[in-house]
């Protein structure tokens, strides 16, 4: 009887203690649910789920079983086929949710729809342990007016690592402050893996890295995507999206904006309008690579991208690339050799490009230049044509002597 009771005591502590840990269940959720021109069926594209802490959000995630059966049974029994549908509902996010530093496994968004309406998720670790891993490992539908903060993903496998998804889906309004993402193949700062539509998307950094792992082969890192295909069925675009004040590492296949672009159909297409980098490392351990780019590191098929404002990579130290000159002069350490990878680049005050190859020794801008030959460099950086320039073109640049 004693041993009874103690089971029985057991398992209702069990109980009591699972129901704090999540506080949340089907019941305690608020919905609003839409019906159809025909009653006797929800609308599930007007239909929604509010959720309001960190702590629910993660419960529908995890259960969306659960709320499918409380749908049908209780929310709107009379209704048939009530639930079914819930694949097609929204998550709408009603405050800014504080994963107050947890360490969780990417969420499972088995809805068509979420929408931030503007809110901030923030301040948690996602632990992909292969497979595809982001804050939500895979986008079926569109995740949109959102911003993620303090976000680091770290996944030891697997194809597809992002801050916001592993991969798929669609992407509006969507904003990653200060991240660090860690992957293998396919590593974004908003997706890695597949993606659709990019629109008004911006990874803002204080030089977080987004980083493959990987050291002997192409892998595809972006700013805003890893890896774009089209598979043969499809267009891809990005507007107005921006990477700002960050670090893009990879073996090859490295870009701004896209690591790997593949438009593989004859009709298929993938556009980038008004994206733009600035303050951007571009890391690359392949000695020699062509496959590094300011805004695409590699377009795999060719003549299938296009880019409305072409950009450059202006600078590089080692296999560091930079997109503006003072950015490369910013990181220079006192013995780094800038090259210079385009001859129309700005070139800031205190500093001067000259062609005789000679130490001046003259204080400039209050350090001693010292003279850097510039590699003549025909490698095409981008998806425009290459540069080629002058032997015995120099760069001053300022060390402390």
């Amino acid at each position: 009887m004693k041993k009874f009771f103690s089971l029985v005591l057991a398992l209702v502590m069990a109980m009591i203690l699972a129901t704090v840990a999540w506080g949340v269940d089907a019941s305690t959720l608020d919905y609003t649910y839409v019906l159809d021109s025909d009653p006797q069926y929800i609308d599930a594209s007007q239909s929604y789920i509010t959720v309001s802490s960190a702590e629910e959000l993660q419960w529908v995630m995890a259960n969306k079983n659960a709320i499918d059966d409380y749908i049908d049974t209780t929310l709107a029994p009379s209704v048939i086929d009530g639930g079914a549908r819930l694949s097609n509902w929204t998550i709408k996010l009603d405050a800014d949710l504080d994963f107050s530093n947890a360490t969780i496994a990417p969420m499972e968004l088995g809805y068509k729809y979420l929408d931030g309406q503007n809110h901030t998720i923030k301040n948690v670790t996602v632990d992909g342990n292969g497979g595809m891993a982001g804050l939500f490992r895979w986008n079926g539908g569109t995740i949109s007016n959102l911003t993620v903060e303090n976000i680091t993903v770290i996944n030891g496998g697997g194809y597809g690592t992002g801050a916001v998804a592993g991969g798929g889906g669609n992407y509006i309004n969507v904003t990653a402050k200060n991240i660090a993402v860690s992957g293998e193949y396919a590593v974004g700062g908003i997706s890695g893996y597949y993606g659709y539509t990019y629109t008004n998307c911006s990874v803002i950094g204080e030089a977080n890295p987004i980083t493959s792992t990987t050291s002997d082969c192409p892998d595809g890192v972006g700013g805003i995507a890893g890896f774009l295909n089209t598979d043969g069925s499809a267009t891809i675009t990005l507007t107005n999206c921006k990477v700002e004040n960050t670090t893009i590492n990879g073996y090859e296949e490295v870009g701004g904006i896209v690591g790997r672009a593949v438009a593989s159909g004859t009709t298929d297409s993938i556009a980038l309008t008004n994206c733009t980098t600035s303050k951007v490392a571009v890391t690359v351990a392949a000695e020699g690579t062509t496959y590094v780019g300011a805004l695409i590191g590699r377009d795999y098929i060719g003549s299938r991208v296009t880019i409305d404002t072409p950009a450059v990579l202006a600078a590089k130290i080692g296999n560091t690339y930079y997109t503006t000159v003072a950015d490369a002069i910013t990181a220079a350490g006192a013995n780094d050799a800038i090259v210079l990878l385009d001859a129309n680049a700005t070139i800031p005050d205190g500093y001067q490009v000259l062609a005789n190859g000679t130490v001046v020794k003259t204080p400039v801008g209050g350090y001693y230049p010292i003279y850097i030959p510039v590699v003549e460099d025909t490698t095409d950086k981008d998806v425009t044509s290459a540069q080629t320039f002058d032997a015995g073109i120099a760069l001053y640049v300022g060390v402390s002597v």
